[in-house]
């Protein structure tokens, strides 16, 4: 058995009662977010994977949600590769990469590739990481983006 340490990464700057008076989260207008209250943020939660990992986690999840202060993560790929740089051992398990919102798979395969080469943790490979020319991966993803 392992054990993953996953955190939602919520934007920390909103009360519950300004959820509540906009609906929810995705209503909340821009112009209330604090650029370096999300820094701030950010940070703290790459501290929190770094302390995860040395609590004796066996890896940390990432996962992503768009226009949703609930979960400031956007670009998996990005993430896991910083914590690919700031780790040790742990492994990167990203929670929803679907190939479908990436409407190029060759990019996805590619971010895979960037998360391999700075992988000191043992992050898992993405698809097309393992080694297959780009040519070869086509066909495997072309449903995906199918009208």
């Amino acid at each position: 058995m392992q054990f993953n340490y996953i955190t939602e990464r919520p934007y920390r700057g909103l009360t519950e009662d300004q959820i509540y008076e906009h609906g929810s989260y995705f209503t909340y207008p821009n112009a209330a977010f604090d650029a370096q209250l999300a820094s701030d943020d950010y940070n703290a939660y790459l501290d929190e994977a770094v302390l995860a990992e040395k609590v004796g986690f066996d890896g940390v999840g990432l996962n992503e949600h768009h226009a949703n202060p609930f979960c400031m993560g956007a670009v998996l790929n990005v993430e896991a590769a910083v914590l690919a740089r700031i780790t040790e051992r742990v492994r990167i398990v990203l929670i929803g990469n679907p190939i479908p919102a990436h409407r190029n798979p060759m990019r996805l395969a590619g971010a895979g590739r960037v998360r391999a080469a700075l992988n000191y943790a043992g992050a898992t490979p993405a698809p097309g990481s393992d080694g297959p020319a780009g040519r070869e991966l086509r066909d495997p993803f072309a449903g995906a983006f199918k009208d």
